[in-house]
């Protein structure tokens, strides 16, 4: 019964988002509609980061920051739209001004919260978990995040006498043996923390997820100054 309702979950936020784009593509061809696109975009990013944050804290029981980022951007754009078409000419003004310095601090927020997030929650978790265990890898778990199906291996090993199942929390798209190519029966070395044997850390795993967050984070910092060093010189305006 959860993984059907998941599923219709799923189907519904990809309707949805697909209805967004064509939305924008169609107002984006009327002048008199052209004032939503900032608004559609907005209301895009607000309920992608509040589906993402509940999906990693079901799963993880922490709320990430990046979902309040994106929350935080779609609020902007929404209330930017929103003022921009209903407010008074000074507001109007006003708006078209700060909006492409917000946008750039925004861009450049973004890009350097995410860099050192990443960096810090690697050596944060090298830090904690110091002994190694021989884990096998017993199966996946199955999650829908931001309506996409993804997947992460199970571990069980043994600390103390006292076996443990833990599943890695790296999720990778749901196909089979894809992501750090982890596959049922595998045993791998894992570092355990020990006093809190529930948790561990491994090396292979997430490697290509981080090398793909660092490249993502430093392109949106790069555009984030970029925009700011225009608006400084006068070149956006």
């Amino acid at each position: 019964m959860k993984k059907k309702g998941e599923t219709i979950l799923g189907v519904l936020f990809v309707v949805w988002f697909i209805g967004t784009l064509i939305g924008t593509l169609i107002v984006s061809r009327s002048e008199e509609l052209k004032w939503l696109i900032p608004v559609l975009f907005g209301q895009m990013f607000f309920i992608c980061g509040a589906f993402g944050a509940y999906s990693i804290y079901k799963q993880e029981k922490k709320l990430p920051w990046i979902g309040g980022v994106l929350m935080a951007i779609g609020a902007g754009a929404l209330t930017y739209g929103f003022a921009n078409h209903f407010g008074s000419d000074e507001t109007r003004t006003t708006m078209e001004k700060l909006f492409p310095i917000l946008f750039g601090v925004v861009f450049l927020g973004v890009g350097l919260c995410g860099l050192i997030g990443t960096v810090t929650y690697k050596k944060r978790r090298e830090g904690a978990c110091l002994t190694p265990v021989e884990g096998t890898c017993i199966g996946f778990e199955e999650t829908l995040i931001s309506g996409r199906l993804m997947r992460s291996a199970v571990f069980q090993y043994t600390w103390n006498g006292e076996q443990y199942t833990v599943n890695s929390g790296t999720f990778t798209k749901a196909f089979p043996n894809f992501g750090s190519g982890t596959k049922v029966g595998e045993v791998r070395t894992l570092y355990i923390d020990e006093n809190n044997p529930d948790s561990f850390y491994e090396p292979k795993s997430g490697r290509a997820i981080r090398i793909i967050l660092y490249v993502l984070f430093t392109l949106f910092a790069l555009a984030g100054a970029a925009i700011l060093y225009l608006c400084s010189t006068g070149v956006i305006r």
